[in-house]
């Protein structure tokens, strides 16, 4: 039997967060290229996606990666300022293919408290 370690926020569980390669690239200031090495290197956690596609499909535990990182910087505390900081407030998003016009200017959302940081990637991919 599988159990599954979940986290608690303000005492309600969460699952942990898994990131794209993408996503986890542009949070480094990385290639992704450079994420699917340290793939290949085992330097950082990874889960493979099931499914018989052509190029293998990963996802990245957000908190995995940012215990791997070392220095004198701590990157995920300032996450957490940031999505605690974005929280209550309005997000500009920017126009979709579907609908917008070239040049449209970025529209309000409305928060939908559904997850801050990364949420909106989480969502796409499901």
């Amino acid at each position: 039997m599988t159990t599954i370690d979940l986290r608690t926020t303000s005492g309600a569980a969460t699952l942990p967060r898994l990131i794209s390669i993408d996503e986890a690239a542009e949070l480094l200031a990385v290639s992704s290229s450079t994420v699917r090495n340290w793939i290949n290197d085992e330097a950082i956690p990874y889960v493979v996606l099931p499914g018989g596609t052509e190029r293998r499909q990963y996802r990245i535990p957000l908190q995995g990666l940012l215990n791997t990182l070392s220095g004198n910087y701590d990157l995920a505390a300032e996450l957490r300022r940031v999505e605690e900081a974005t929280q209550g407030a309005t997000r500009l998003t920017e126009p979709t293919s579907r609908g917008a016009r070239r040049g449209e200017p970025p529209r309000e959302a409305p928060d939908d408290h559904s997850g801050g940081l990364f949420a909106s990637a989480a969502a796409r991919d499901q």
